[in-house]
């Protein structure tokens, strides 16, 4: 965890996290902020949610969910707009070894098995649990639905999102693509979405109804990361043609484009006042971005 007051010094915090974690969903208003174990743990050895908070005097735990088991390994965590309920999508992976015939954990010979789960922000209670395979999910929409990146199995189309009711996984609105998805992002209001992947362009979609609003060209190569600006109708993209480019998503117009990283990027995450835009990937730094004012 770094301070960014002053971005040409970025100052280290000390927070005390357990090796094996990293930060998952923030909500900047509220201060909280969750984790999620990866990785190959034990049962007992790591927590599959923590949820903590930042004070004034440092950060101070909230609660946490164990693992149910080593195979267990959370996705994807995210807030809704007021910190009151955080989606959490988990698979499981486990193989079996054709010699042996025990378990054992491989990524690329994974079972298609997990879950979609809803818990309470207040105590981390479960509200809601259904099948779902899934890579991403999020809040967005008029009725706090939420809208999943599924997996594909043999038979399906490579891409589909998923519009779910969230307390009983009704599936209200689905859309495919004959290519994968990667990133999603929901807008400040929650009435659009913003989604990308083995594809050179973004789609701007109706939160509602996944119906597309309009689509845009935006990088040379597929799309591995979006993130909304949280005042100004502008859309952050990165790319595996190693770049990160600041769009007017409504005009598909550019607006800033940062070059020079070494790997593609995985998450990027704007400063709550837009002023900043912090990027992080496989090239393992953290890159921050000073944003244009383009409140023109």
């Amino acid at each position: 965890f770094y301070d960014l007051s002053d971005p040409q010094a970025p100052n280290a915090m000390d927070t005390s996290l357990a090796p094996g974690h990293g930060i998952a969903a923030t909500h900047p208003e509220s201060r909280l902020f969750a984790t999620a174990a990866f990785g190959k743990g034990t049962p007992n050895g790591g927590d599959a949610v923590r949820l903590l908070q930042f004070t004034d005097s440092g950060v101070e735990e909230k609660w946490t969910i164990p693992r149910t088991t080593a195979n267990e390994q959370t996705m994807d965590l995210r807030f809704d707009a007021k910190a009151e309920r955080l989606v959490r999508v988990s698979r499981f992976f486990e193989v079996v070894d054709p010699k042996t015939g025990e378990n054992w954990t491989n990524v690329t010979q994974m079972a298609n098995r997990g879950f979609v789960e809803i818990l309470s922000v207040a105590t981390g209670e479960s509200l809601a649990q259904f099948p779902q395979v899934a890579y991403k999910a999020a809040f967005a929409g008029k009725d706090g639905c939420i809208i999943t990146i599924n997996v594909p199995s043999a038979d399906e189309s490579p891409g589909e999102l998923r519009l779910i009711e969230p307390l009983t996984g009704e599936v209200r609105a689905s859309l495919k693509m004959p290519f994968g998805f990667h990133a999603i992002s929901v807008s400040p209001d929650n009435q659009s979405i913003a989604v990308a992947g083995n594809s050179d362009f973004v789609m701007i979609l109706d939160a509602n109804t996944l119906k597309e609003k309009h689509r845009f060209f935006a990088h040379d190569a597929w799309i591995s990361a979006l993130r909304f600006h949280p005042t100004l109708p502008l859309l952050a993209t990165g790319s595996a043609d190693h770049s990160v480019k600041i769009w007017d998503y409504q005009t598909g117009h550019l607006k800033q484009t940062f070059l020079g990283l070494q790997g593609y990027p995985l998450h990027l995450a704007f400063s709550p006042n837009g002023r900043l835009l912090a990027e992080t990937g496989m090239e393992n730094d953290l890159r921050i971005f000073e944003v244009e004012d383009h409140a023109e």
